[in-house]
């Protein structure tokens, strides 16, 4: 989820260089200036991770630092 600057103040080009020069290998959600996708999800910093399960239910909105034993547990289900 990027908070970043608005479209018009180059803020979707800085987000695609970041993710560019990064290699970062998923999905980005760009606000564009519109919190409303970050307030329902708790989002307050910045990175906030998610995990998603197979069948697409968000299973933590707070998988920053326990991604990896995460993600093994939700593919082994």
């Amino acid at each position: 989820v990027s908070l970043d600057l608005s479209q018009a103040e180059g803020g979707l080009d800085d987000l695609k260089a970041f993710v560019e020069e990064n290699e970062v290998p998923f999905p980005q959600y760009y606000l564009d200036g519109d919190s409303t996708f970050a307030e329902n999800y708790g989002v307050s910093s910045i990175p906030t991770m998610f995990a998603i399960d197979k069948k697409g239910i968000v299973r933590s909105v707070d998988a920053h630092g326990t991604l990896e034993g995460l993600v093994r547990e939700l593919l082994a289900e």
